[in-house]
């Protein structure tokens, strides 16, 4: 109890002090001459801590807590709720601190001061409340008022006083709520009285309450059921056991739960025999549930803990595949030599599945007395045990059974390499790095040492680099190729020399792809770009045929402009395969710095598998995000249709063509759709281009997409034409092209306290530095502005502005969407005003302004808490519809 004040008492120390300024006269006639004293805003200061307490006696002390309650009274029992929360936190705080050590005398004087005030005339919020205090607070002396309140005509009054005498720590509190119990015929209130009386572990009502475990009203019944399980002691136990026997089956569930709940009482008290009589008891009943037979055996092995060995053996042993699971999962946990023998015994004895559950069972113990018995289980003839057994050398292996699990994972079905292998890469023990790395380099079969070596990376083992360079030059492939994919994980720049001359020296294809993958990983690990080139770079200059096409892949994938260089020039090479690569490393590139390589290379007609590469790699690039403007990426793309060969390479070219938002891509998309092989693929881009540029010119965007419709394309084009031209026509009216100003913030302030703030652009427009609102439109809707492009952080705001030409002064309506708040002025005037954490629905708010004729300032202020950000505005006709002849511009 006292931990739950000091916790309430902390999450109200820094509420505000309410003023309480109160005349003497509205004081009773006990308390009136003190009122004359004393301020009560003092006497709340005092009584709640917040300065330091004066010397009083008993009456005066008395006197004081009442003068603050009859000042407080009708605060808190104000009709609003709002208008009753502050008087009674202060309250709280002032009882709360009351309970602090050594304040008895001021705890007495409060608990009195609050009795007399709770008569039936007070306000029933203030009485509620009152009474909730001496729920923490109130002792003896409050318990005849509270016996009396447990018979208040109202309910919430009743169920207060019931509360604190629960709480009460006075042993005469519990004799009034038995009283009450004996009177009421009220089914959900005598369940509430039986609730309290076992939460106070009343003994004494022990009697009653087994009687009322036979009442006709379910609620009473199961109340009482669970108290007495709270309550325990024999007279508890025998009448619950009394009623798990009887026919009454809601009645016997009910008890079966309350044993289990005072078995589980009685272990946490350290009676482990009496909680393991009634364990044991219930799991042995036939007429238990099953989820009820799982805690009861649970209970018994927590009690017994060895000794309940044969009713978990009796499990193991049966038939259910769910409690054979469960027993040999709670005999696991179960300590001790004598339940590992146990266990040992029953192994060679068990169907299949369940030895798989005891070998993981032995392993989980730890006891190094089971590792023989995992050792037999790997000669199982069933899988699932020798799987379990290899999962099992994790805990109970050591450096002595590394060859075995290697060999396992080189022979083994699926199953057993990957648990070998993971036992190889997990197990732990002293020497177990050291070993391995002598066992790889001893003579066993080539695909048990690359098991060895495969383990290496998995347990972080740099040590093993050296001895890694050795095996790389091994006889065998599977060796080196193991030590490749090993050294790529572990090697480190000093080493690269080493591996660079195993791409050259390595003698099969296969083995030479890894050697190179492994120089690649170790080179990306390296900050500067130029210096991971070196050491291909020395190696390339006298290698030759498939050794330095072998290098010059790795170029084209560590990239760098030295490296770039060497893959030029091996370009003019008259190998074949060195050229092929080459070809291949540049169609690789990163960079646009190749796309004039890749340009020559698309229109050489000598070799059309380079052309093909160039091409896809040139589209590639060119599709990349970049500072080209919309008309310069629409070039390039044409020049890429013009050098494609086949409707595969077009079609390509088509893709690219839909992300840029320019009249040139949407020209070139649209003469593709006479093309019956590309004709689906170019309505496509020609849809996405003309809904892009929709909001530079509508009529223009509708006349490609109907020239769409008018195609013989397929379902997919042509509902797709249909909902870009919804799209088109629904934000008709929408700004499309602003300035903007900003990101603005200021240090400390959070979103809510920048919208309320007066930044500069509402307050002066000189000094405002307004630019275009660029690369921030949504994708697929240039009407939405997406800020997050601008600014991704968050707690800041920027202002948007754009003029709207009306061509004649008329009604009109804004139709805004924002992410978070926005507030809107027409012509320097505010219209309107929202503060809103959510995402941009268009027209979520709708604002009703007159447009002057010609042109008008639209300003939008736009904040960001986190998360989105960003904005749409329309300017309709006030029902919705179109406004005719309006114009948009950024100035």
């Amino acid at each position: 109890m006292q931990s739950e004040k000091c916790r309430r008492c902390k999450r109200r120390q820094h509420m505000p002090l309410t003023c309480l300024s109160v005349a003497a006269a509205l004081f009773g006639a006990g308390c009136a001459a003190y009122a004359q004293q004393a301020d009560v805003d003092a006497l709340v200061r005092e009584l709640s801590g917040e300065a330091e307490a004066k010397t009083r006696t008993a009456a005066e002390l008395e006197a004081a807590c009442g003068a603050v309650i009859d000042a407080l009274l009708p605060g808190m029992g104000a009709q609003k709720i709002e208008d009753r929360e502050q008087p009674q936190r202060t309250f709280e705080r002032i009882c709360l601190h009351t309970t602090r050590p050594g304040a008895a005398a001021e705890r007495t004087a409060m608990c009195r001061s609050i009795l007399p005030r709770l008569d039936v005339d007070k306000p029933q919020p203030a009485r509620i409340w009152m009474i909730r205090q001496l729920e923490y607070i109130g002792e003896g002396e409050c318990v005849e008022t509270l016996a009396r309140l447990l018979s208040d005509n109202d309910p919430l009054v009743r169920e207060s006083a019931r509360r604190a005498l629960q709480r009460n720590p006075a042993p005469a509190a519990a004799a009034p709520l038995r009283e009450a119990l004996q009177r009421s015929r009220d089914a959900a209130w005598r369940a509430a009285l039986i609730n309290a009386l076992a939460a106070r572990r009343d003994a004494a009502s022990v009697d009653q309450l087994a009687q009322l475990v036979y009442a006709a009203e379910r609620p009473v019944s199961d109340a009482a059921i669970a108290a007495l399980a709270d309550l325990g002691g024999d007279l508890a136990l025998d009448g619950l056991f009394a009623l798990f026997g009887s026919d009454d089956a809601p009645r016997r569930d009910a008890a079966a739960a309350g044993l289990l709940r005072l078995a589980d009482r009685l272990l946490d008290e350290g009676q482990q025999e009496k909680s393991a009589h009634i364990f044991l008891s219930l799991y042995s009943s036939t007429r238990l549930g099953e989820p009820a037979r799982v805690a009861a055996l649970r209970g018994l092995v927590a009690a017994r803990q060895e000794r309940a060995l044969p009713q978990l053996l009796a499990g193991i042993r049966g038939d259910d595949p769910a409690r054979r699971l469960r027993a040999v999962r709670l005999a696991q946990a179960i300590p001790g030599e004598g339940v590992t023998k146990a266990l040992l015994d029953e192994l060679p004895l068990a169907p299949e599945e369940t030895q798989a559950l005891l070998v993981d069972a032995l392993a989980a113990r730890g006891d190094a007395a089971a590792k023989p018995a995992i050792l037999d289980a790997l000669r199982s003839d069933y899988e699932r045990v020798r799987v379990a057994a290899l999962r099992g050398l994790e805990q109970l292996g050591d450096a002595d059974d590394l060859v075995l699990l290697a060999t396992s994972a080189a022979a083994g079905g699926q199953a057993e390499r990957d648990a070998a292998r993971r036992t190889l890469a997990r197990l732990r023990g002293g020497q177990i790095d050291e070993r391995l790395i002598v066992l790889v380099g001893e003579p066993f079969g080539p695909l048990v040492r690359a098991e060895m070596i495969r383990a290496l990376p998995e347990r972080h083992c740099r040590q093993a680099v050296g001895t890694l360079l050795e095996t790389a030059t091994d006889a065998d492939e599977a060796v080196r190729v193991a030590s490749y994919l090993a050294l790529g994980k572990l090697a480190g720049e000093a080493n690269l020399p080493a591996m660079v001359e195993r791409v050259v020296a390595e003698v099969t294809p296969a083995g030479r792809e890894e050697a190179a993958n492994a120089v690649v990983a170790v080179c990306l690990r390296i900050d500067d770009r130029e210096r991971r080139a070196v050491p291909v770079l020395s190696a390339l200059a006298g290698a030759s045929g498939p050794a330095k096409a072998g290098l010059l892949s790795v170029l084209g994938r560590i990239q760098g402009d030295r490296a770039l260089a060497a893959i030029r020039a091996a370009l003019k090479e008259t190998d074949a395969d060195v050229r092929d690569a080459a070809v291949r490393a540049i169609c690789n590139w990163e960079a646009p710095v190749v796309l004039d390589d890749l340009r020559a290379m698309a229109g050489a007609g000598a070799n059309a598998t380079h052309a093909t590469l160039a091409l896809r790699a040139y589209v590639r690039l060119v599709r990349k995000p970049s500072d080209r403007s919309a008309a310069a990426t629409a070039a390039l793309l044409q020049e890429a249709m013009q050098l494609a060969r086949q409707d595969d390479e077009r079609k390509l070219v088509l893709g690219g063509l839909a992300e840029v938002p320019h009249a040139d891509a949407l020209a070139l998309a649209r003469s593709c759709l006479s093309s019956e092989g590309l004709r689906d693929e170019a309505a496509l881009a020609v849809i996405s281009v003309a809904r892009n540029l929709a909001a530079e010119d509508r009529e223009r965007s509708i006349a490609a997409i109907e020239q769409v419709r008018a195609a013989p394309v397929g379902e997919a084009a042509r509902k797709t034409a249909d909902e870009a031209t919804d799209l088109i026509r629904r934000f008709q009216g929408y700004v499309s092209t602003w300035l903007v100003a900003g990101p603005y913030s200021e240090e400390g302030k959070r979103a809510k306290e920048l919208f309320d703030a007066e930044l500069p652009p509402e307050q002066d427009d000189a000094g405002i530095e307004w630019r275009p609102l660029s690369g921030a439109a949504s994708p697929g809707n240039p009407w939405i502005f997406d800020f997050t492009k601008l600014d991704s952080g968050s707690n800041r705001c920027v202002f948007v502005q754009a003029q709207v030409f009306s061509p004649s002064e008329q009604p009109a309506r804004l139709d805004v969407g924002s992410d978070d708040g926005v507030k809107v002025w027409l012509n320097g005037q505010l219209v309107h005003s929202h503060y809103a954490v959510r995402p941009v629905n268009p027209a979520e708010d709708k604002v009703h302004v007159a447009l002057r004729s010609g042109w008008n300032t639209l300003q939008l202020k736009i904040v960001q808490g986190g998360g989105g950000w960003g904005v749409c505005c329309g300017v309709r006709a006030p029902d919705g519809g179109t406004l005719e002849g309006l114009k948009f511009k950024a100035e």
